[in-house]
């Protein structure tokens, strides 16, 4: 497998605006090879072709073998040592990758992990590579377009190897789906306890950790997410349509939508 690297220099507007390509490629060492990085504005990704190595970073150390997926933050110290081995990388940055990179450590990501999607992250970096080779005059939109297609994927892997115990995961799945088909009902964090015979500061707890989401805004999303589609699609006055989506008083549903909405029911219904 030969060695390749592509070093792009994207537009300003880019720079300024999108997740954008730094550099990728291939690459195969046939020796020990050790290189360490510290204070580089740049986001890595790779997976391990072949071979093996490992990744020092936050004074931890993961040994890596075939198909091992890597996604760190470079601004941290890390140390690359290889075998024998072929790694397929993107260097990236954006405007907002300090904050997603932050929630994709809070979903449960990880440095170092295995997946069962390795053929759509490896679709991925074929698809910026043709993108590279392309005349394409709006490349930069379509490479940050992969470039989120990427982080999908690895907020996906970060959901699944969160730790959570499975009888766990399922209650609060069924919570999910009672809060989805009652928000009509008087529903707070503490009727919500009651109902499951569950502390309501455990609940609270766990709900947050699961869906990265507060219950009682949770509820919140659900009401106003309906009462948006009442908005839009009825005649309904404003009074209805709260008491339609489980809030009795018009005053506070309309506190709780431009809270939301950043903007009344009846601004809303006017705009749209």
């Amino acid at each position: 497998m030969e060695n390749k690297r592509i070093i792009y220099t994207p537009s300003l507007f880019a720079k300024n605006n999108l997740l954008y390509l730094q550099e990728t490629g291939i690459r195969t060492t046939i020796n020990i090879h050790e290189k360490g990085r510290d204070n580089l504005n740049s986001y890595l990704f790779f997976i391990v072709l072949s071979g093996e190595g490992s990744l020092a970073q936050n004074n931890k150390e993961y040994n890596l073998n075939k198909d091992d997926i890597v996604f760190i933050d470079c601004n941290t110290k890390y140390t690359q040592k290889s075998n024998k081995w072929a790694i397929q990388w993107v260097h990236f940055n954006g405007p907002t990758m300090n904050n997603i990179y932050d929630k994709y450590i809070a979903r449960g990501g990880k440095p170092v992990f295995n997946t069962k999607q390795k053929k759509e992250y490896q679709m991925v970096l074929s698809n910026i590579n043709h993108i590279l080779n392309s005349d394409d005059h709006v490349k930069d939109m379509h490479l940050a377009e992969q470039l989120t297609i990427l982080l999908s994927l690895l907020m996906q892997d970060a959901w699944d190897n969160k730790k959570a115990d499975k009888k766990e995961t399922t209650t609060l799945n069924k919570i999910k789906d009672y809060i989805n088909e009652n928000y009509k009902q008087e529903l707070n964090l503490q009727t919500i306890a009651d109902t499951f015979y569950l502390n309501k500061f455990y609940l609270s707890r766990e709900f947050k950790k699961q869906y990265d989401i507060t219950i009682n805004n949770y509820i919140a999303q659900i009401r106003i997410t309906k009462a948006k589609n009442l908005l839009r699609f009825s005649d309904k006055s404003i009074t209805e349509i709260a008491l339609e989506v489980g809030i009795q008083d018009p005053n506070y549903f309309a506190r709780q939508f431009k809270k939301v909405e950043g903007m009344s029911p009846s601004e809303y219904k006017s705009k749209w």
